[in-house]
């Protein structure tokens, strides 16, 4: 709205005395297209919470404003006529630059961005191994793992109480325990001392929620997966969800059709052979699809994981893979509702087999349709081996117990974000 009063004011100024109103339907819908564009790449670039420096915040706030007049200026050049003056256009710009700084700065706190929640961790060494991975790969919420220390280690005896005198010397500020810890009486009456005095208290399970986003499988029980689903039961929530997908897919259709001709004549040159690659996997129900893509690799044998720097992956599959633009004949997958636009990846039928049978709760995934990007691919990337695929499952689970259409409007807008700063997932 900031964004758009800005505007409102530049055109009042700009049509002062000349019959200039902002307010015309074309007009309207002009400044609407040039404040969404700033905004989408704003927050494709960083803005407001990926960036740490002041410097950063700054290059990214004027790329977003060149690129949304930018972007205006390409959609008068198709439709052959001016949209807004040249004035309300280059003021608008230069204008959003102190704007958004200034929005910026005054919903940000900078001191509490730059200080982190200080967390000891009562658990084991390898769920302390996990905490830090997680925290270093994008948290949802910013948090410095201090000590890492096991129940045994910090049991009370006498008078020394070992986790309050840690959590003094390091300033924790939140103390997370485990199950193994939640039995132990005498960790339990020094973690409730720390809470009186002020430090925040989680279970291993809510932390991993909270501040990763995933659900460990080392808290995971049978019952901890009674939870509702929205897709299940949800009534709106569903139909919502197909409808955008639908719109989505309305919308990649034009795409898809210059691509098949670019990738056509790319495969001339690069890579004979078929232009879509086709595949069995795994969908919703454990019921069995065949998933579309455009053909990257100079072998049709895909039936094992394959590795980034695969040599069977021919120069115009590079290009694909690298931009994720194999994956758009997909679209016709969701047309066909075999997959949505947010869900768990699908995956191959053997690799199913084989996952279900080592990995605890690995079928729970499939009582969703999968999608063409999800939490796990933001969160994790590629993985190709059992261990990544355990880690997968965490933040499928958590998807699963939180989805609704604001996560997948975050995991959508996290993904352009994605693509734009590091050319890929």
């Amino acid at each position: 709205m900031g964004v758009f009063a800005t505007f409102v004011a530049l055109g009042v100024i700009h049509g002062s005395g000349n019959g200039y109103n902002l307010f015309e339907d074309s007009r309207l819908a002009s400044t609407l297209l040039l404040a969404t564009a700033t905004a989408i790449a704003g927050y494709s670039l960083g803005l407001p919470d990926a960036i740490a420096t002041r410097r950063g915040i700054a290059a990214a706030t004027v790329a977003s404003a060149i690129f949304g007049a930018i972007s205006v200026s390409l959609v008068a050049l198709v439709i052959g006529a001016p949209i807004l003056p040249r004035a309300v256009l280059g003021y608008g710009a230069l204008a959003l630059i102190p704007w958004q700084l200034l929005c910026w700065r005054a919903t940000t706190d900078v001191e509490a961005a730059s200080t982190a929640t200080r967390v000891i961790a009562v658990v084991s060494p390898l769920s302390g191994d996990e905490i830090s991975a997680g925290l270093a790969n994008e948290s949802e919420q910013r948090a410095e793992l201090v000590a890492t220390v096991q129940a045994a280690d910090v049991e009370a005896t006498g008078l020394t109480r070992p986790l309050e005198d840690l959590a003094h010397q390091l300033d924790a500020t939140m103390i997370v325990v485990d199950q193994e810890a939640q039995l132990n009486e005498s960790v339990v009456a020094q973690v409730a001392n720390l809470h009186a005095e002020g430090s925040r208290v989680r279970s291993l399970s809510m932390f991993m929620e909270e501040w990763i986003g995933k659900v460990p499988l080392s808290e995971l029980e049978r019952t901890s997966l009674f939870f509702d689903v929205s897709e299940l039961h949800s009534s709106a929530y569903p139909r919502l969800k197909r409808v955008f997908d639908v719109l989505f897919c309305i919308a990649a259709l034009p795409l898809l059709a210059v691509l098949i001709v670019a990738v056509s004549i790319g495969n001339l040159f690069g890579g004979r052979g078929s232009l879509f690659f086709r595949q069995e996997r795994v969908g919703k129900g454990g019921e069995v699809f065949e998933i579309l893509k455009f053909r990257t690799m100079h072998s049709s044998d895909e039936n094992h994981w394959t590795t980034a720097d695969d040599d069977r992956i021919t120069p115009i599959g590079t290009i694909l893979r690298r931009s994720h633009l194999d994956e758009l004949p997909q679209v016709v997958n969701i047309l066909r509702g075999d997959i949505s636009l947010v869900g768990p990846r699908p995956e191959q039928v053997d690799y199913v087999e084989e996952l279900a049978e080592k990995l605890p709760f690995y079928n729970v995934r499939h009582i969703i349709r999968p999608g063409l990007t999800g939490w796990a691919q933001l969160k994790l990337g590629y993985t190709n081996d059992l261990s990544g695929a355990a880690e997968k499952l965490q933040y499928e689970l958590f998807y699963l117990r939180h989805q609704g259409l604001s996560l997948d409007a975050r995991i959508i807008v996290k993904t352009f974000r994605h693509l734009f700063q590091k050319g890929g997932m």
